[in-house]
């Protein structure tokens, strides 16, 4: 992985800054943002990249984006996957992290377990 960048994630993670939400890189609920880990990612990687909503929220109170492209699929383009040098198994293990799926052992994981599962593993 990039030791800038992985530095920087391990800040954003561990800073407070983000509210954790779970099956989207990024949600908004009543105005509010919330990510997952990897919609963090996509901030770190670049910060003025453009969130496109997605549509498939449920309505102005609960909105789904998608980093560069409306589609909201809990990955980020690319762009921010190679930037950041993970490959697709690390993104679905950080995914799975996240989200609590029964694919990842440490289930439902906060970003601070995340940002020590990156520090040793990444």
């Amino acid at each position: 992985m990039n030791e800038e960048i992985k530095a920087k994630w391990l800040d954003a993670l561990r800073s407070g800054k983000y509210q954790q939400t779970t099956n989207v890189l990024r949600r908004e609920r009543h105005g509010a943002a919330s990510y997952c880990c990897l919609g963090v990612l996509c901030e770190v990687v670049d910060p003025d990249g453009v969130w496109m909503e997605s549509g498939s929220g449920q309505g102005a109170n609960n909105r789904t984006f998608g980093f560069g492209t409306p589609q909201a699929d809990g990955f980020p383009p690319k762009r921010v996957s190679v930037a950041a040098g993970l490959s697709a198994g690390e993104m679905q293990h950080l995914s799975a992290m996240n989200d609590g799926a029964t694919t990842a052992p440490e289930e439902g994981a906060t970003f601070l377990e995340i940002a020590d599962w990156i520090a040793t593993h990444l």
